[in-house]
């Protein structure tokens, strides 16, 4: 009998141990199962990111490539970025992109950014407040986001409408003598 005991015994301590790899096996599936989970959430993600990534860059290239249009040299041009300029994203970008153009002063930097977007020709068609039968530049979008551009400097975030508009003003004046001064240059030159 006793050799039937030891037979038992280890018959049951090798189910015990059959048991014990059963739960043991049933629990790293449970873990590689979350595992695969995990993995897979992770690439949607990062699918979804490149591809956000991918139409932000196709954005970015659109609109870069929309900047790389000014200066303006026409009304249509004109009322086209009056147009986009209702999108809220669009005068984000366009906000930003002009923030780069930051200069030591209000002045320089109001500056900087009426000759980046308007052509003298353009300007010249126009005064703030409509002065001389000139179109009215106060009322456009594109005179707004100067503003919004320039405040959006951290060191101008609170200069004065006054900083901005005597550059902008007197800019928008001598437009046509810029461009007759830049015409005869070339005309010299020749």
């Amino acid at each position: 009998m006793p050799h039937n005991l030891k037979d038992q015994e280890i018959v049951k301590n090798i189910l015990r141990g059959m048991t014990n790899m059963k739960y043991e096996i049933r629990e790293n599936t449970k873990k590689l199962d979350r595992i695969e989970n995990m993995l897979n959430d992770i690439i949607k993600k990062s699918n979804y990111h490149l591809s956000s990534t991918s139409q932000t860059n196709n954005d970015y290239l659109n609109e870069n490539t929309y900047f790389n249009q000014f200066p303006l040299t026409n009304i249509d041009e004109l009322t086209i970025l009056e147009d986009k300029l209702k999108d809220n994203d669009f005068r984000l970008k366009l906000q930003t992109y002009l923030a780069r153009l930051e200069r030591p002063s209000v002045s320089d930097m109001t500056r900087q950014i009426m000759a980046k977007m308007f052509h003298n020709n353009l300007l010249a068609q126009f005064s703030y407040a409509g002065q001389k039968q000139k179109k009215i530049f106060s009322i456009l979008n594109s005179c707004s986001i100067i503003f919004d551009s320039v405040r959006s400097v951290q060191a101008y975030r609170n200069c004065t409408d006054m900083e901005i508009l005597k550059p902008m003003k007197f800019f928008m004046a001598n437009a046509k003598f810029r461009e007759e001064k830049k015409k005869s240059k070339q005309s010299s030159s020749n």
